[in-house]
């Protein structure tokens, strides 16, 4: 098939969702990776669906933990505006940030605020056996 062409190739292929249905469609295919959004209300640009905040990544990420399976890593996106933000997300599971209006015209110090904070985050995160 053409998506098992894709995977031989190395490229990947990332799924965006933004409902638990969409969700669970886009596991079917065992993406590269899975985003979620938006997180917040984002201003970057027009979306049809409602922002939907810290917890459901936590569902996802339960989600694509994946069991006998590799784990998906999870990108959020959508109205993220801090790095305090950015951290929270990365502790509730989130493996990427992605970005738009925060960081539309940065400074060395906010790139490097940015990164301290997701990398915190990561530091922090809970390792271990799967709850």
């Amino acid at each position: 098939s053409g998506y098992t062409a894709l995977q031989a190739s190395g490229l990947r292929l990332g799924l965006s969702t933004h409902s638990l249905s969409e969700l669970t469609v886009a596991l079917l295919v065992s993406p590269s990776y899975v985003s979620m959004g938006p997180v917040f209300h984002t201003t970057s640009k027009k979306v049809n669906f409602e922002p939907q905040g810290f917890e459901p990544v936590r569902t996802w990420r339960r989600m694509l933990s994946g069991g006998e399976e590799a784990e998906i890593p999870l990108v959020v996106i959508g109205g993220i505006s801090t790095p305090d933000q950015a951290a929270e997300l990365v502790r509730a599971g989130a493996d990427g940030i992605a970005v738009v209006g925060a960081v539309r015209n940065p400074t060395a110090q906010v790139i490097q605020d940015w990164n301290l904070a997701i990398d915190g985050a990561k530091l922090g995160r809970h390792v271990g056996p799967k709850e």
